[in-house]
């Protein structure tokens, strides 16, 4: 049985993308989202949070817009037409 710092490891090599269900809904993982180059791409307007202590970056919305719509799946679509709808009551 692997370790979890060795299945982290091969997670991150292996540029794995994926989605997570926690009590506060769904939250996807994407180490070069679609339609972006990955960090590079995305930290420079990146949204910074402090969560423990820790300084944490997220991509601005409408740089998520931009990755889920080069995506084209389904629950993307769906979550563009909710992102669209809060960068309009920014």
């Amino acid at each position: 049985m692997q370790s979890s710092d060795a299945r982290a490891r091969r997670c991150l090599e292996s540029d794995h993308e994926g989605d997570l269900i926690t009590k506060a809904g769904r939250l996807d993982l994407a180490f070069t989202p679609s339609g972006t180059s990955g960090f590079a791409d995305l930290a420079p307007q990146a949204v910074q949070f402090e969560v423990y202590g820790h300084t944490l970056l997220a991509a601005r919305l409408e740089d998520i817009i931009r990755s889920k719509e080069a995506a084209n799946r389904p629950q993307d679509r769906q979550d563009v037409v909710v992102m669209r709808e809060m960068l309009k009551r920014k």
